[in-house]
C-alpha cells in the first residue's frame, strides 16, 4: 500500500479527544503567537462582533508576512 495521499481523510486533521476550544488546539499543535493569531482570525473570519473580515484578512497577510520575513532571515542566515 502508498503513502501517498489520495485526497481522503489524513490523520494531520484528526482533533485531539479533549479539545473544546479554539486554545485547546493551539496548545496541541504548539502553535506560535504569530501562527495562533493566523489561526483565529481564519477560523472567525468576518464573524468577529465589530470586526470586518477585511480586518481578519489584513491580521492574516500581517502574521504570515511576518513568518515569511522570519523564515528569509534564517534561510539568509545559513
Amino acid at each position: 500500500m502508498s503513502n501517498v495521499n489520495n485526497g481522503g481523510k489524513t490523520s494531520y486533521y484528526d482533533v485531539p479527544k479533549n479539545a473544546k476550544t479554539l486554545d485547546d488546539l493551539i496548545e496541541h499543535k504548539k502553535m506560535s503567537f504569530g501562527r495562533a493569531n493566523i489561526f483565529k482570525a481564519a477560523y472567525r473570519l468576518g464573524d468577529k462582533s465589530k470586526v470586518t473580515e477585511e480586518y481578519d484578512l489584513n491580521k492574516i497577510i500581517y502574521y504570515a508576512n511576518r513568518r515569511l520575513n522570519e523564515l528569509k532571515v534564517n534561510k539568509d542566515a545559513e
